[in-house]
């Protein structure tokens, strides 16, 4: 995981980034040249940016999330799934690990139907650009920006297993987790879904 915190650390890495998120680093249409270079891990750089920039360019989207506990990220873990009569025994356990280890925590499941009401409810805006996605798994990757923007918290894929409790790894100053899945050779394979 790579931790991010406000600006007001002097060793800020180029990922810390503000509790506003900025909806012109979603990449709706790829980018010229390789198709998903803008999220490929090793051009992360490129695009973050810090907290006071975040806040000047996010044409007023902020979390609306309360405040939890004196932690800037509200305890709401969000899974998604496309359907919930789909669901295996496994996926089934992975989901409680999360509850398991995290009881204060809120749980959300979305399927395809909960995530497309979402989105043209919260973001009437980015519906056209969201229904205009070929594949499921990216609008599956649009709707989860999009629910940590408007909520806050975690979100996790469903088949992923939570083995520590999430207030171990967020610390109260937290505004922004990322985590990496380095199962990649390249950055473009990164992207090949």
């Amino acid at each position: 995981l790579a931790r991010v915190a406000s600006k007001s650390s002097e060793t800020a890495s180029p990922t810390r980034v503000g509790t506003e998120l900025d909806l012109g680093l979603l990449q709706v249409e790829p980018p010229k040249g390789r198709r998903g270079e803008a999220l490929a891990p090793s051009a992360t750089k490129r695009y973050a940016k810090s907290a006071d920039d975040l806040r000047r360019t996010n044409g007023g989207y902020s979390s609306g999330a309360p405040r939890n506990r004196a932690k800037l990220i509200p305890r709401i873990v969000h899974q998604t799934f496309k359907s919930r009569g789909t669901l295996t025994e496994k996926d089934k356990a992975m989901m409680q690990t999360w509850r398991a280890q995290n009881p204060e925590w809120e749980i959300r499941f979305y399927d395809d139907e909960d995530c497309t009401r979402f989105v043209q409810e919260h973001f009437p805006d980015y519906y056209d650009a969201y229904a205009a996605l070929v594949k499921k798994v990216e609008r599956s990757d649009f709707f989860r920006y999009l629910v940590i923007l408007k909520h806050g918290g975690v979100y996790a894929d469903i088949d992923t297993e939570c083995r520590k409790p999430l207030d171990d790894m967020i610390d109260a100053k937290d505004t922004l987790i990322v985590g990496w899945e380095n199962e990649f050779e390249s950055d473009a394979k990164a992207y090949s879904r």
